[in-house]
């Protein structure tokens, strides 16, 4: 972990830029955890790609979990979202 964020901070963060404290974190967050849980990078896609896709995948299953309908019809936006963005979480791990 703190090798890690060590790397992370020396390659993005220099002295007097302005940065994305919250994207920053995620991203860092994003690389601990797969290193630990994976034990490797995220592959052929990007932190920031894989992150926004699990960010979507959670914001659809939130919909379908307060909709009473949605979780039946396979092709309700939600449902859609959630399928498109699964291979590409699949595939990074």
């Amino acid at each position: 972990m703190v090798e890690i964020t060590s790397k992370f901070v020396k390659e993005k963060w220099q002295k007097r830029c302005i940065r994305d404290v919250y994207s920053d974190f995620n991203n860092l967050t994003m690389q601990i955890v797969t290193k630990t849980l994976f034990g490797g990078t995220s592959g052929m896609y990007t932190f920031d790609e894989v992150g926004q896709a699990i960010t979507t995948a959670f914001k659809s299953f939130t919909k379908r979990a307060t909709s009473m309908f949605i979780g039946w019809f396979p092709s309700s936006k939600p449902n859609v979202i959630i399928n498109v963005q699964l291979p590409l979480i699949i595939a990074s791990i």
